[in-house]
């Protein structure tokens, strides 16, 4: 066995140890499924730089323990790692009561954000298509309060893509519960859609103080998790 071959083979056990398969991996990185299944069929003999580190940093590792150096601390199998709470519903259209981050609507096992602690990380369902270019309807995206994320907004729109937030908006005492893609403008910050779907394509401007129609940032969205069926 070559050099190349122990490399994709000890990849494979990395994945396999983690109890992963190529689309959740994939989507726990943000990487395409294709570029990843490449590689472990061996139509390719590596993966540029970039996506190595976004695979191992979606599992807290290090690039060489991708490929099977002897990490600090042993990767969890997929049965030990923590679980997100279940805390509520994205879904354009329907109103709500607000989400509690008292709620609790199950759990979900997943791999923590290494910048925020576990217990911070939350779970929201997703309903419907209105942000299915990110996340499909019965995917889960793991979110972080807003209230948690350092540096609030500024920090946010100084990210090199677009981040993800869910938005709330309120009318009377009932809320929404959308996806968009936070984008700073010249007049401040906007909302766009993340949807193929015609009826979702409005864009939305933050307004925290209005007085019969507020929209706030609730969280922010630091993984997506797609179903695989």
């Amino acid at each position: 066995m070559d050099e190349i071959q122990q490399r994709r083979e000890a990849f494979k056990a990395t994945m396999k140890r983690l109890g992963l398969n190529p689309n959740r991996w994939a989507t726990l990185a943000g990487v395409p499924e294709p570029t990843l299944r490449a590689f472990l069929n061996g139509r390719v003999h590596s993966m540029r730089g970039i996506t190595e580190e976004k695979l191992a940093r979606a599992v807290s590792l290090t690039v060489p323990e991708l490929y099977g150096a002897q990490a600090i601390s042993p990767p969890q199998s997929i049965g030990e790692l923590p679980t997100a709470k279940i805390v509520g519903v994205v879904e354009a259209g329907a109103w709500r009561e607000a989400v509690s981050l008292d709620e609790d609507l199950g759990n979900i096992r997943f791999v923590p954000h290494p910048a925020f602690r576990a217990d911070q990380q939350f779970a929201m369902r997703i309903s419907g298509e209105s942000c299915n270019r990110v996340v499909q309807d019965g995917g889960t995206a793991i979110v972080v309060p807003y209230e948690n994320v350092p540096g609030g907004l500024d920090a946010l729109a100084m990210r090199p893509d677009p981040p993800l937030v869910v938005f709330e908006r309120q009318r009377g005492g009932s809320f929404e519960y959308t996806i968009k893609a936070l984008h700073r403008t010249d007049d401040g910050f906007e909302l766009r859609p993340v949807s193929d779907n015609p009826r979702h394509q409005d864009v939305v401007t933050l307004n925290e103080n209005g007085d019969t129609d507020s929209v706030r940032i609730a969280f922010v969205v630091v993984q997506v998790i797609n179903s695989v069926f």
